[in-house]
């Protein structure tokens, strides 16, 4: 498993771990399939406007939020962010849609942006994140998958846990100029204990030397 997707896999277990009371307390009850792959959809699609936009034009997330979320994002208090010695949420905010609630963070290191939610419907979460992961010609103009994409898992105290995770590259400039490298993993976690399916998504930039 290379670095940066290793990386971003922390990060979706962080995210994954303790889900805020807020987010948790929004979806009690597990929904059914037609209201969480409506949630699914929605949080996809606010991943897509937010976080992989923000990513592949160099923009900062808070300013993205603002302009496109408005006062749908309510911005989380310091003391709210969480972190451990492998990555740390820089900032977040609990974004209220019309299907969910979510939240919505930025992380370290390398330059990560991601979304959690509860209550998506675990197979429709991730044929999604796999639907981005295969659109980069259109969604990703330049960036260029480096294989295919990655799926791993397996039971957890919980229940299962999926992860799904692909790479890209882009060389703005001839060696040995760096290479700019984009990681985009999902993790689904298909929950026996009672409490909904949850679902992250992250993606993040970083550059290596070139090969």
């Amino acid at each position: 498993m290379r670095n940066g997707r290793w990386t971003a896999m922390l990060a979706c277990a962080l995210l994954l771990a303790a889900p805020s009371a807020a987010l948790a307390q929004a979806a009690a009850p597990p929904p059914n399939i037609a209201a969480s792959r409506a949630l699914t959809q929605e949080m996809i699609g606010i991943y897509e406007t937010v976080c992989l936009t923000a990513t592949l034009r160099g923009e900062a997330v808070p300013d993205l939020v603002a302009r496109v979320l408005g006062t749908a994002a309510a911005p989380l208090p310091a003391d709210q962010l969480r972190g451990n010695q492998a990555v740390r949420e820089t900032a977040g905010w609990l974004v209220t849609g019309l299907h969910g609630r979510y939240r919505l963070n930025t992380l370290e290191p390398a330059a990560q942006c991601g979304l959690v939610g509860e209550g998506v419907d675990h197979d429709a979460f991730l044929a999604g994140a796999a639907g981005i992961m295969g659109r980069a010609d259109t969604l990703m103009p330049g960036w260029l998958p480096r294989g295919a994409p990655e799926r791993s898992g397996g039971p957890r105290p919980f229940g299962t846990l999926s992860y799904l995770g692909a790479t890209f590259v882009r060389r703005d400039a001839p060696p040995p100029a760096p290479q700019r490298v984009l990681s985009i993993v999902a993790s689904a976690a298909q929950r026996t204990d009672g409490r909904p399916d949850t679902g992250v998504l992250s993606v993040s930039v970083r550059e290596e030397a070139a090969r």
